[in-house]
């Protein structure tokens, strides 16, 4: 009999994992499709404000995360139900059993234990096409399912040049190069925002969708078709940050080569105007060269 009952958690596990991976292919993939999707249409706008962008992308997630808690809500519920009923049969034969319970009488009360855990499951293996059902319900309230895969959620983060701050001079036409600088840096940001870093995300968003089209392969492939798809933006993303830090650190030794110009001057007027000339000259080269820095941005995309 004991092999009867394992042979029921077998059965019992086969159906429940068959019933999983109609679910993926079925019904998950579509909706991991869909939020990929809705996603990459979000980072299509090129004109919205970046939190806009943002807050779009968030809800396409939030969709498929609010589907997640459904049904990890009813798989465990069946599996605490099944669990209940064979501890229900366990407790019925335990009550039976007393110090003078023959050795004859604690077998069939055993075999009649055994007898009970396998109706368990073949009660509830019955439920599994029911619960089947209530799960890709969740479609009809447009609801994502993520059950087996959890989603991607990255957003674009913007940096601000730090102001230059040469010690000995508060002129007013060193603090308008500054401004001049941080304006210029400011809106080069917001052009690669919406010329390069949303092109990136909707590009990712989209490699993962069509990684979800495929209904066939198996979960573990379809993990390794979206981490490629990931990988691809982490290279830009890094190629991005190089880009960034080697204008910034341009920028740092043309003030240091200002500041030591200014120091070996003696003339305090003379270090005054020495400074705002080279740091004006340092601001207008450097504002010159944006352009070619978005061009080379949108170019050294992997």
């Amino acid at each position: 009999m004991a092999q009867n009952v394992e042979d029921a958690q077998a059965r019992v596990r086969d159906a429940f994992n068959k019933m999983m991976e109609g679910l993926d292919k079925d019904i998950i993939r579509q909706r991991q499709e869909d939020m990929h999707t809705c996603a990459a249409k979000c980072y299509s706008d090129r004109k919205s404000p970046i939190e806009s962008v943002e807050r779009c992308a968030n809800i396409c997630n939030a969709k498929l995360q609010d589907a997640s808690v459904f049904v990890q809500r009813e798989v465990e519920g069946f599996q605490n139900r099944i669990s209940r009923c064979a501890m229900d049969c366990q407790d019925a034969a335990r009550d039976k059993i007393t110090e003078n319970t023959k050795e004859s009488d604690i077998a069939r009360f055993k075999e009649d234990m055994e007898k009970c855990v396998v109706n368990c499951v073949d009660t509830h293996i019955a439920q599994l096409p029911s619960l089947e059902k209530s799960l890709p319900g969740i479609s009809n309230n447009n609801k994502l399912n993520s059950a087996l895969i959890s989603a991607v959620n990255v957003a674009p983060q913007h940096r601000h040049v730090q102001k230059p701050d040469p010690s000995d001079c508060d002129s007013q036409k060193v603090d308008g190069a500054h401004a001049r600088l941080e304006n210029a840096f400011n809106k080069m940001m917001d052009k690669i925002d919406k010329d390069v870093i949303r092109q990136n995300y909707e590009d990712m968003f989209l490699c993962s969708a069509n990684c979800y089209k495929d209904r066939t392969s198996p979960i573990e492939d379809l993990h390794s078709c979206t981490e490629r798809c990931n990988i691809k933006l982490e290279e830009n993303k890094d190629f991005f940050q190089r880009e960034l830090d080697s204008v910034e650190r341009s920028i740092d030794r043309c003030e240091r080569d200002c500041t030591e110009l200014m120091q070996s001057l003696s003339n305090a007027d003379s270090n005054t105007q020495s400074l705002q000339n080279c740091l004006s000259k340092c601001v207008d080269t450097h504002i010159d060269q944006f352009p070619s820095l978005i061009k080379r941005l949108k170019q050294g995309q992997i």
